[in-house]
């Protein structure tokens, strides 16, 4: 059982589930609620929800947890919802993580909930499908208890013909009943491979390594399939030998591991055990992959009595599904995290340390994969935030200067971006807000403010002159007169953002060594005065001297941050911003 208690909360984040578990229960408390809610499950997978109607027993909510949502180490989502009168309305949510395992062997698969999440659906289908030697298996010992159907020397007392048995869906009547039951098993069996389903087609074969053993075989003591298929006694030269059976399944093609050790040759025969065709080598240690029959039931292979067991190698088609297209945003790289921020766009506005310099990976960049994000890395190594106290930019450009104030300057900004890669070439088409805040860039679901180095005044006239109130400066003055300080400059850029999109979202994120203790007191401000969120990742690394040695590039002998440095920023951002909506 999950427990929740939004007693203190509007989002409930539970202790996590395994993937594969059966039959839990959501239990919910602290809703205030005077009727029992309705429930609506999904996760990063669905289009639509699965629906479950709660109980309510003295305020305690209790709702059974969809099996199949559990086949999926996905985050489940439990939308809490009431109707008042007509209309629906969500009331609270809770996220339920789900640990990734490996599926157990008796684990069967519930289809139940499975209207609503279609590929699911035939994914468990056919994972509940018997498998060709399975279905083989059962139609033998049918063959066997249908046929004591008919009477024996036409006896009738105590056993009667079914004669209706005979006759088959489409009107055509068999010679026995265990004839027309083996005919509609044979039919299903044909019905519940893949390419039959008509939205799959193989692509190629791969190839699966079975080790035989007494569990997956059957075996025929005493006896050897001769090159003309003959079952013989397997005294021959006073070395004894044996058969072993093993069925077909899926199979396209075999050939052995270990041929040389203690085979003496084989056949391919049909469920009943009846000779279709031998097989042998004149070259023990290369057989060559050998075609199964397609009404082949079982490789019956002969080998030396005292070594029957080994390996061999079957070969069984590869799938693919019709017209399914995949983006590449869609695709799940290693380390993803299932999360509400799959599919948005990240904008990150900063310097070297946030761009990668040094390294071959950046944080944004390795958060966004985990995330799903869409990642804009607006990072130019070397650029601050503020101008000098006359106006004019810092060594390596001021942020807050627009393009004509560049040229004025005697800088050109280049007409357009290149291509980002972390630790790539310098994106000097950024160092303006003019290219930033732009149309194409007002969809931008979180900004990230990684903007503390190369900044050298963090005094606090410009934000002392500002009414934080207000949103403006006491004296009327505009954002522009007020550039040349830190919190000046970051205020002047944050009211860029809200003209570019008033529901504009951002986090303020501490990165580096650099201007680390001044521009933790200069967030301080905003995160006290606003709520703002300050991400502070180098200040939860580990930064003892033996540690810093690999945190630092250059091995270790640059402040810039490396790349092993680079991929646990980026866990860390991932981690924080699943607390942020």
């Amino acid at each position: 059982m999950i427990k929740a208690n939004f007693s203190a909360y509007s989002k409930y984040v539970t202790d996590s589930l395994n993937q594969w578990d059966l039959n839990q229960v959501l239990q919910v408390t602290g809703l205030n609620l005077t009727t029992a809610p309705e429930v609506h499950f999904s996760n990063a997978n669905m289009d639509r929800a699965i629906v479950r109607q709660s109980t309510m027993t003295n305020h305690v909510v209790s709702v059974d947890i969809p099996n199949s949502l559990l086949q999926d180490p996905l985050r489940i989502y439990a939308h809490i919802g009431i109707y008042e009168g007509e209309t629906f309305k969500v009331v609270e949510l809770v996220e339920i993580p789900v640990k990734p395992r490996k599926r157990p062997l008796d684990y069967q698969i519930d289809t139940g909930d499975d209207e609503v999440y279609s590929f699911k659906r035939l994914e468990n289908m056919l994972g509940n499908a018997a498998t060709k030697a399975e279905a083989k298996k059962a139609n033998d010992a049918a063959n066997a208890r249908i046929d004591n159907i008919i009477a024996n020397a036409n006896q009738t007392e105590g056993n009667s013909e079914l004669v209706d048995v005979r006759v088959d869906i489409y009107g055509k009547i068999h010679t026995s009943a265990g004839e027309a039951i083996r005919n509609e098993l044979k039919t299903a069996t044909e019905n519940i491979k893949p390419e039959k389903l008509g939205a799959f087609e193989p692509i190629d074969l791969e190839d699966v390594v079975i080790p035989l053993s007494a569990d997956n075989t059957e075996l025929l003591e005493g006896k050897i399939y001769d090159s003309l298929g003959g079952l013989v006694s397997g005294s021959t030269g006073g070395t004894d030998y044996d058969t072993i059976y093993f069925p077909v399944g899926a199979m396209k093609a075999f050939t052995f591991e270990k041929y040389a050790i203690g085979v003496y040759g084989g056949a391919f025969v049909d469920i009943n055990k009846k000779w279709i065709s031998s097989f042998k080598t004149d070259h023990p240690n290369n057989l060559e992959a050998k075609a199964v029959p397609e009404n082949a039931g079982y490789v019956a292979i002969t080998v030396k009595a005292s070594e029957r067991y080994w390996s061999i190698t079957g070969y069984r088609d590869r799938y693919y599904m019709n017209g399914l297209k995949v983006k590449s945003s869609q695709v799940e790289p290693d380390g993803f995290e299932a999360s509400h921020w799959y599919g948005k766009k990240l904008g990150v506005i900063g310097t070297s340390v946030s761009f990668g310099q040094y390294a071959d990976k950046a944080y944004p960049h390795e958060a966004a994969k985990r995330l799903g994000l869409t990642l804009k890395n607006f990072s130019v190594p070397g650029l601050a935030l503020h101008t000098a106290a006359d106006g004019s930019k810092l060594t390596y450009g001021s942020f807050v200067l627009s393009k004509a104030e560049y040229a004025a300057q005697g800088t050109t900004i280049p007409t357009a971006p290149v291509d980002y890669t972390p630790g790539g070439s310098y994106n000097d088409y950024f160092r303006t807000f003019e290219n930033v805040f732009t149309a194409e860039n007002a969809d931008v679901d979180l900004w990230v403010y990684a903007v503390t180095p190369n900044n050298s005044d963090f005094s606090r006239s410009d934000w002392d002159a500002f009414d934080t109130t207000a949103w403006a400066y006491k004296d009327g003055s505009t954002f522009a007169d007020h550039r040349s300080t830190f919190l000046g400059a970051l205020l002047f850029v944050m009211n860029k953002m809200y003209e570019l999109n008033p529901n504009a979202r951002m986090v303020l994120t501490l990165d580096s060594l650099f201007n680390y203790g001044a521009g933790k007191a200069a967030f301080d401000q905003l995160r006290n005065t606003w709520n703002l969120p300050v991400i502070d990742l180098w200040g939860n690394v580990n930064t003892s001297p033996k540690s810093l040695t690999k945190l630092k590039s250059k091995d270790g002998t640059d402040s810039h941050p490396s790349a092993f440095a680079h991929e646990i920023m980026g866990k860390m951002l991932a981690g924080h911003l699943h607390t942020i909506a």
